[in-house]
């Protein structure tokens, strides 16, 4: 069986969750030689792509060169530079195309050569199906937050990806939260929906831990990660932790820098000097979580909640918000709270930062829940699908 991926999210994505999910499962399929895979790249910055162009994974994706616009006057950054390298690039020879434009029309080329059993696009741009023929396609959710929280979204994403769920051979969804979204948003059949569950991918590396990363594990803190946006209830969390009588507690944040706006309300709550971001490798992640009186997890909304099991790995207790697929993931190995209610958070803050013995029963119970997840069952169970949708398209052109 030959499985075609395509380059959409890897053209999105640097770093991020639904590209490294994808890479996940390239290595499972590679180490099981249970399927031969292709992906339809050229270029690429993403992290975790690139990192499995790797001969001692014996991967070969077609995927080694820099997107050519990041090689356009290199080290100057201003406003109007992409609309200037389009400009540019009309003007050169055509084997120096935009990264992207090249991309999509080596996916095209090979979806009209046809060598291939099923179609995996990796994100939901439909442009692919005039040329997809008869064969069948997968498509993966992972969560439709612009449809429960529109008005939370600086440009309306509704109805994303609608033509593509419709229109799939067979959905996979992340948790069954997700599931319910798509029953319940779009009418899907449910009988045409496979949730597979993810996996963690964080690994231990002491010896990548910076200084400055071992000196904020030094304080006493509560850990947040991710991106804080407006769905992940950030400032939320911020004003009831401002609400802690613990002059002593931090909170350490991973990812991107404190926006000017994030600046100004950390001011406005007293806790400037209590509250810090820092951006961290996957061991300097590790080593964050297993320091942690605890990880605060306050979305509104999660498709899955991968932190979670990277807590639960770590030995990190949990508290999390009670929202979409959180219990699901977490069931009672964390500790739950409304997402909107104050009392509810401020008191599931007091529980976990005072109760010792309520964090070490948590510790025990999310490293036995973190082995029911791993990247090996995600692609089992994908093949499973794979297999099953080739079978059906079989069957079909029989008849």
């Amino acid at each position: 069986m030959k499985v075609l991926f395509d380059h959409q999210i890897f053209e999105l994505q640097d770093y991020g969750g639904i590209s490294r999910y994808f890479t996940e499962v390239f290595k499972s399929f590679n180490e099981s030689n249970s399927l031969t895979w292709n992906i339809s790249i050229l270029y690429s910055n993403n992290f975790y792509l690139k990192n499995l162009n790797n001969p001692e994974l014996a991967i070969k994706p077609n995927i080694v060169q820099t997107d050519p616009y990041f090689d356009f006057l290199p080290g100057l950054n201003f406003k109007g530079k992409k609309l200037l390298y389009l400009t540019y690039i009309k003007f050169w020879p055509p084997k120096l195309l935009d990264g992207n434009l090249a991309n999509k029309n080596s996916t095209i080329e090979l979806l009209k050569k046809g060598d291939f059993d099923v179609f995996h696009p990796t994100y939901y741009d439909d442009y692919f199906l005039e040329y997809l023929g008869d064969k069948p396609f997968i498509l993966t959710v992972h969560d439709l937050t612009e449809e429960i929280f529109p008005e939370l979204s600086i440009q309306d994403k509704r109805h994303k990806g609608e033509s593509i769920i419709k229109k799939a051979s067979r959905i996979i969804a992340v948790s069954e939260n997700t599931k319910r979204d798509l029953v319940n948003i779009y009418g899907v059949d449910p009988e045409k929906i496979e949730v597979i569950h993810l996996a963690s991918s964080l690994t231990e590396n002491n010896k990548e831990i910076s200084a400055s990363v071992r000196e904020l594990a030094d304080k006493r803190y509560l850990l947040y990660v991710g991106k804080k946006t407006a769905y992940k209830n950030f400032y939320f969390f911020l004003r009831m932790f401002a609400s802690l009588n613990e002059k002593d507690l931090h909170v350490i944040c991973t990812g991107s820098p404190f926006s000017n706006e994030d600046l100004l309300y950390l001011k406005k709550l007293g806790i400037t000097d209590r509250v810090q971001t820092t951006f961290v490798n996957d061991g300097e992640l590790s080593y964050l979580y297993q320091h942690a009186v605890a990880f605060v997890f306050p979305s509104l909304y999660e498709g899955f909640g991968i932190p979670i099991l990277e807590a639960f790995q770590n030995s990190c207790p949990v508290l999390a918000s009670n929202g979409s697929s959180l219990k699901e993931i977490g069931q009672d190995s964390a500790l739950y709270f409304e997402p909107k209610d104050p009392e509810s958070m401020l008191t599931a803050l007091k529980s976990i930062v005072n109760n010792h013995i309520l964090r070490e029963e948590l510790k025990v119970k999310g490293l036995r829940r973190a082995t029911d997840f791993s990247w090996k069952k995600t692609a089992q169970k994908t093949l499973e699908v794979y297999k099953m949708v080739l079978d059906k398209s079989k069957a079909l052109s029989n008849n």
